[in-house]
């Protein structure tokens, strides 16, 4: 497509923009397709030599409704809503049982762009040209030997076939783990989806060359630990050979969607029934190892900006302030690229993940619900591989945005938290009262103490707690918008506190109240909480990562009758049974 590249123009959310702007000029289209709406035998021979060719296919189908789009998605990977189905990719034991299910369907063929002539030394010019692979290695090892005192190349794994997987640290101490808050951009986990590659790849040398010129870049690179991963699929996006990425695929080279491959947030370790790709194993490792506040992970197919949760109906704990925060991005970008119709579609260039389709598996889910941290899907381009010569208008659009969007990691209630008498730092767990659910509750960092919560602007209540140290709570707490509170907290230790929890645990039984089913937490980690009834039947499981000393489980009173249950806890300090009473839940 053709760009429009302008600026000082005005967008606002809510105008009739379709009636002021111009129409995007179409390209020749890279796609055909097959209609296998009878699903046609010799329809299903070419896509299984698609399948033995690329090790996936693109297809779009057709159902009646949203419960089987559903059913589909737990067989291959949906993509996105199309105005008469969706478009989805499958791996070869994913055809065959969507096949099974007698689902119109359509071969999307790719066709590969005209490939590109430009050498090394071209690269990257300015910014309208795909790297290499070669040109992407050399290029971080270039950044990181050019501005070494604010910049460290890291290798955090390798993938299937052995392609580095990079990450660049950003910030004015780049050896130090400091305590601030650790800010991750990452993108092109569908190797198809390669926007968002070279966006972050000139986001790095914007940075590096703006740091002590750019207010805005200097305040960043001071305040935060900025981790940039261009590229997390390398043999996806270099499927062809490492010289070209015009045919690249959306999957990795077992042909895994990696978005569909982190542990389930809905109890199930591996959502997909795959081991964890040695691609996703690196990002789970990487992320364990740093204080993670805030990030994006960058996709293409659609503009919009897309926030938690994908897996559920249920809103994550700070949905005011996600709106809030990806309404702001898709503003911006909106007036960067106006009269051009940029992110506009959805509610006004954001949505929430369920509401758009379901994903179980994803990268921004794990993320959020198991690191207690906020992120963020960009959907940043229409085109997953637009023409190289659109590259930098997509740049134009977005980088005010993606400054900004990193700068909220810097507000909300921040502080440190130490041992009392020893004024070491703590990793404790830190909770909004009446406000956190669902995993949005935090922890500060265990090498220094620091914490960040960002969150909407009010007043908040917080508790403060770590097993073995006697809680403090924190109240009216008032955060306004687009600042920072900060607190120190010291907590106080409670001597012998693991003789006197084993001594006491009888008396710290779990019960019953109107809210819920009440669990005592000595040591925060991942509980498994199961209900029988005195045969010995399964009435309930739950399983969550729990870091408070006092853990509530809400469901219906009409799903338990009066009577004597068993409650079995499985916890990381051992596994402990106990009766309890229907009566006792009054």
């Amino acid at each position: 497509m053709v760009m429009l590249f302008l600026s000082g123009l005005m967008s606002k959310r809510g105008f009739l923009r379709f009636l002021l702007s111009f129409l995007f000029l179409s390209s020749i289209l890279t796609d055909s397709l097959i209609n296998a709406q009878d699903n046609d035998p010799d329809i299903e021979k070419r896509a299984y030599g698609i399948l033995k060719e690329r090790g996936e296919i693109h297809i779009e189908f057709y159902p009646v409704d949203i419960s089987v789009v559903r059913k589909v998605n737990s067989l291959i990977s949906v993509d996105r809503k199309t105005k008469d189905g969706y478009e989805a990719y499958a791996n070869l034991p994913g055809f065959k049982a969507f096949i099974n299910l007698g689902i119109p369907y359509t071969i999307i063929l790719k066709e590969s762009r005209k490939k590109s002539t430009t050498g090394m030394d071209s690269f990257p010019g300015v910014w309208d040209v795909y790297p290499t692979y070669e040109q992407y290695m050399s290029f971080m090892k270039d950044i990181a030997l050019d501005y070494p005192g604010i910049a460290r190349l890291d290798t955090i794994g390798v993938s299937v076939n052995g392609r580095h997987i990079l990450v660049v640290k950003i910030s004015d101490q780049p050896g130090e783990r400091e305590p601030e808050p650790a800010f991750v951009y990452s993108s092109t986990m569908h190797g198809d989806e390669i926007t968002g590659y070279v966006l972050l790849l000139r986001l790095i040398d914007h940075l590096c060359q703006n740091y002590g010129k750019d207010p805005q870049v200097t305040k960043l690179v001071d305040s935060l630990e900025i981790w940039i991963n261009p590229l997390a699929n390398p043999d996806g996006t270099y499927w062809e050979g490492n010289d070209n990425l015009t045919m690249a695929k959306r999957f990795n080279a077992n042909n895994a969607d990696l978005n569909r491959n982190f542990p389930g947030i809905n109890g199930s370790d591996h959502p997909d029934g795959r081991d964890y790709q040695p691609e996703n194993m690196a990002q789970m490792d990487f992320l364990n190892s740093i204080y993670m506040v805030m990030g994006a992970n960058i996709h293409g197919g659609e503009e919009v900006i897309n926030y938690p949760f994908d897996t559920w109906k249920y809103l994550h704990a700070d949905d005011k302030w996600y709106k809030g925060i990806s309404w702001e991005y898709a503003d911006k970008a909106q007036e960067r690229s106006y009269p051009v119709q940029y992110m506009s579609g959805f509610d006004d260039g954001i949505t929430n993940g369920w509401e758009w389709y379901e994903v179980e598996g994803g990268r921004q889910d794990w993320v959020n619900y198991f690191k207690h941290a906020r992120e963020v899907t960009i959907e940043i381009s229409l085109d997953k591989d637009p023409p190289q010569e659109d590259l930098p208008s997509y740049w134009y659009y977005n980088y005010p945005s993606m400054l900004r969007y990193m700068e909220q990691s810097l507000f909300g209630i921040q502080g440190m938290i130490r041992d009392a008498d020893t004024g070491q730092p703590l990793k404790a767990g830190i909770l909004v009262i009446g406000h956190d659910s669902l995993q949005s509750n935090i922890f500060s960092d265990s090498v220094t103490g620091f914490f960040a919560r960002p969150i909407e602007e009010g007043s908040f209540d917080l508790e403060i707690s770590l097993s073995g140290y006697k809680s403090e709570i924190l109240k009216g707490l008032v955060h306004v918008k687009d600042q920072t509170t900060r607190v120190e907290i010291n907590l106080t230790p409670i001597p012998n506190t693991q003789e006197n929890l084993q001594a006491n645990r009888s008396s710290l039984p779990a019960y019953f109240s109107p809210s819920g089913l009440h669990i005592p937490v000595y040591q925060s980690g991942r509980y498994r909480i199961l209900l029988y009834d005195l045969k010995g039947s399964l009435l309930m499981e739950h399983l969550e990562y729990i870091g408070t000393p006092i853990h509530t489980i809400s469901f219906k009173r009409s799903t338990l009758r009066n009577g004597i249950y068993l409650l079995k806890i499985v916890s990381p300090d051992g596994i402990h049974t106990q009766k309890i009473f229907r009566q006792e839940w009054k």
